[in-house]
């Protein structure tokens, strides 16, 4: 059974009870995981902070569509002041490093000054990935800096004058290369999604709907080969390779929609912290602790939640980060309560929503498609709608995947007991 922590074990009732501390947990990361995870703490007796770099959280899904809209921007972000489930927020520069053992976050403030530290009970580390611009800009702290790194990447697509290049066929690659073909119809939009094609590991009927789709686009082209960048003599232009047809080509803008980003580990490279080779989280993939030293022992304190974790490539999705935060969150309360751990029901693979521009599209339920067509789009805005003003008031994670196993009744001496 999971240690109780020292704070919150019973005092001797021939002694004086003092004031309880509260358990302090500290969320590191903003994002679909980290925001899942304050949401469920809500409520809870304990005492919860998050240690973020950007003011506001951000609709990912819906980037692709804000690159060519920036106005869109004001309905897929919020800042985090103003969000229901945030107890107590710490904005920072920088997290500059992580001690498992005397479990505090250090990290410099934006106006600078000497290193401060955040001590916790418990951590969720939740600090996601980094990917390029526009996908993404690390550099923007607030809602009014993206929509000025958006405003400045819209007037490049205007004023281009050779074509554009989206390089990568997953989603985000087919959703930016529609968006950008449909709304700047003067501009040639060159396709390169890589060797192993449109949509790879999707079904052939998604696969065929989404290469129609591009078909009947005529300012696209469409290649299913990989490309570099090369040097020209005389420079000034952007030239690429492509791989296969062995042909140059020479843009304005590149767009890069591949892999799926850099891990935001830097600070845990001199902690206890295991990281793999490619900087990632080690976690045990049944309780989502924290892998700690070289005997690969298991965390008591310490989750993590995210794109930052290392698992199955094709679990990188908002969907699985959202209920990985929550599942941490759900764990903490379960140890800090004497119960023990639970383990994780992987969410139902295959479920997404792909929008093909701002009137086609489809959705996969389980590998099936369920929905194609101009629904799409809108059904994708509802989910938006709902991620913002439904979501912090759903049931939790145990109605989702583990509706089968009892949930422990409520006690009234142990608030913590009855959200586990």
């Amino acid at each position: 059974m999971a240690t109780v922590p020292s704070e919150i074990t019973s005092q001797s009732p021939s002694t004086p009870t003092p004031t309880k501390q509260k358990v302090r947990v500290v969320i590191v990361g903003g994002g679909f995981a980290g925001l899942e995870a304050l949401r469920y703490f809500r409520g809870s007796a304990f005492s919860y902070t998050l240690i973020e770099k950007k003011q506001y959280h951000e609709f990912t899904p819906d980037i692709p569509e804000a690159i060519t809209s920036p106005t869109l921007l004001r309905k897929i972000s919020k800042p985090f002041s103003s969000c229901r489930v945030v107890d107590r927020c710490v904005f920072v520069k920088d997290i500059v490093r992580f001690d498992a053992v005397q479990k505090r976050v250090y990290y410099v403030k934006p106006e600078g000054g000497p290193e401060e530290f955040e001590e916790f009970d418990y951590c969720v580390l939740c600090t996601g990935a980094t990917y390029t611009s526009p996908i993404q800009a690390p550099s923007a702290s607030t809602v009014a800096q993206r929509r000025e790194s958006l405003d400045r990447f819209k007037k490049e697509l205007v004023s281009a004058s050779l074509p554009i290049l989206v390089i990568g066929g997953g989603h985000v690659g087919c959703e930016v290369a529609a968006d950008i073909a449909i709304k700047c119809p003067d501009t040639q939009v060159i396709f390169a999604t890589g060797n192993s094609g449109l949509l790879a590991n999707h079904s052939q009927w998604q696969v065929d709907y989404a290469t129609k789709c591009f078909e009947m686009l005529s300012n696209v082209v469409l290649y299913n080969e990989r490309c570099k960048e090369v040097e020209e003599e005389g420079g000034g232009r952007r030239v690429f390779l492509l791989q296969k047809s062995d042909a140059k080509v020479e843009v304005d803008v590149v767009i890069q929609c591949t892999g799926f980003g850099k891990p935001n580990t830097r600070f845990l490279v001199d902690s206890e912290v295991r990281l793999n080779a490619q900087g990632k989280i080690e976690v045990d993939s049944e309780t989502l602790a924290v892998k700690i030293g070289d005997n690969e022992e298991n965390s008591e304190c310490i989750y993590a939640a995210g794109d930052c974790i290392d698992k199955p490539s094709n679990h990188q999705m908002a969907m699985f980060a959202h209920f990985e935060g929550e599942f941490c969150a759900r764990q903490i309360l379960r140890n800090s309560a004497g119960l023990p751990l639970r383990k994780f029901g992987v969410p139902p693979e295959k479920c997404f929503a792909l929008s093909l521009g701002p009137r086609d599209g489809f959705i996969s339920l389980l590998g099936y498609t369920v929905m194609w067509g101009r629904v799409v789009p809108l059904a994708k805005r509802l989910v938006r709608w709902g991620w913002f003003s439904v979501v912090p008031w759903l049931p939790k994670y145990p109605l989702w995947i583990d509706s089968k196993r009892k949930v422990p009744t409520r006690n009234d001496a142990d608030k913590n007991k009855a959200m586990v």
